[in-house]
């Protein structure tokens, strides 16, 4: 018994680890596939578009990437489900063992109480022996048998429903292997011809190498253009906070002697909480954009066509629909509203001391000096000249210090 109790604690024990990594493996699988979902929904959309061949490739880099994450995942979850497997064969096999032990056992019990003749009426069971107090031992004797017999009985038909169950249990499990297999072939089968049609808008994109560089130089300049405006609109801002900590100081002793607050600082105390706020939002900030896709991600990357091009991006691309509403992504004041070449107009809402700005966008709904609910809409999301998608540039600063805009959005 305290082997079925050691078995059965440990079987617990497997399945409480296996359902928590199965459900974090699930929640990650749900993730994976709803972005797969959009970029392919994009890549049906340029699949006839002959200026958006450089964006399909962007596009599908994208999907190859996410569609590689989600075979990890796949493998990982076969990697566990073997590990159960393997451990639920050894605990069935012991657990026969125990059971067939048992009823042996049980078998030689039941022999034992019919040579006592358990069977017969107990003034029967007293006049066929000699001594009463021998008589008297002999039947408590019995009745222990008896209640250890029931006991067995009833220990042999639990260890027979739980080892049905486990049966069951790995049968499932095989199930389900076998298909996380046939998902990962599936899988690799789409990658493979992901990796194709990479292959083949390369080759196709090579042949206008002159038109392509010469874009990426141009799009190089906007994006150095787009830079200097925002440095210089942050700039402002931070003068003006200097020219209010100036004047703070100097009221600072008139403050104190009056029971309400200067304009000044009023102002001062909202901009740190405004940037406490905002800061404290990271990882669940809403998308500027609904059911967006990133295409084009932070940072210094390898052109995907040019090895001897490194491309830098101040923030992310994001992929939406025709007419697509820029929504603000929180509460804050419109500081800047500016035209740049190749990102039509972009405006810049103010967090405290953080700022996000919106390009590429084509009809703008908002001024300078407009205070914005989180949600608040911006403008429209405007078309990209060079692959025709719809394209929303966003870029996300605390004072002269760009961030990633990625990891500010809730996952």
């Amino acid at each position: 018994m305290k082997r079925f109790i050691y078995i059965f604690l440990l079987l617990l024990g497997i399945n409480t680890l296996y359902g928590q990594s199965r459900t974090d493996l699930e929640k990650k699988r749900k993730s994976v596939n709803q972005q797969i979902s959009k970029t392919s929904q994009l890549l049906n959309k340029t699949a006839n578009n002959k200026k958006a061949t450089f964006q399909r490739l962007n596009v599908l880099e994208t999907q190859i990437g996410t569609r590689e994450v989600l075979i990890q995942d796949v493998a990982q979850r076969v990697a566990i489900l073997d590990t159960m497997i393997d451990r639920k064969m050894t605990v069935v096999e012991e657990l026969d063992d125990d059971l067939a032990e048992l009823k042996e056992n049980y078998k030689k019990l039941i022999r034992q109480l019919y040579r006592y003749k358990i069977s017969k009426s107990l003034l029967a069971f007293f006049w066929s022996t000699k001594s009463f107090n021998r008589t008297y031992q002999q039947w408590i004797y019995v009745q222990h048998l008896e209640k250890y017999r029931r006991v067995q009985a009833t220990f042999i038909q639990k260890i027979q429903t739980d080892l049905g169950q486990r049966i069951n249990q790995l049968e499932a499990q095989k199930t389900e292997k076998d298909q996380l297999l046939q998902e990962e072939v599936a899988q690799k089968q789409l990658l493979d011809k992901e990796k194709a049609n990479k292959a083949y808008l390369i080759t196709k994109l090579k042949k206008r190498e002159g038109k392509l560089r010469a874009d990426l130089k141009r799009k190089k300049r906007y994006k150095t253009q787009l830079s200097k405006k925002i440095e210089k609109a942050i700039l402002q801002q931070i003068t003006a906070a200097k020219e209010a900590a100036r004047k703070y100081k100097k009221k600072k002793a008139l403050a104190k002697t009056k029971r309400s607050k200067s304009p000044v600082l009023e102002s001062i105390d909202y901009e740190s909480a405004a940037s406490k706020k905002f800061a404290q939002q990271k990882g669940k900030l809403m998308w500027p954009i609904y059911q967006g896709k990133i295409i084009g991600f932070y940072g210094k990357h390898q052109h995907p066509l040019f090895k001897d091009v490194q491309t830098n991006n101040n923030g992310i691309d994001i992929q939406g629909q025709y007419n697509s509403v820029v929504r603000n992504i929180y509460e804050g004041q419109v500081v800047s509203v500016f035209t740049i070449p190749g990102y039509q107009n972009a405006v810049m809402v103010k967090h405290g001391n953080y700022y996000t700005t919106y390009s590429n966008v084509a009809k703008v709904y908002v001024k300078q000096g407009q205070k914005l609910k989180q949600g608040g809409q911006i403008g429209t999301i405007g078309r990209d000249s060079n692959t025709g998608g719809h394209l929303l540039h966003f870029e996300i600063w605390h004072n002269k210090y760009k961030e990633n805009p990625a990891v500010w959005l809730k996952r």
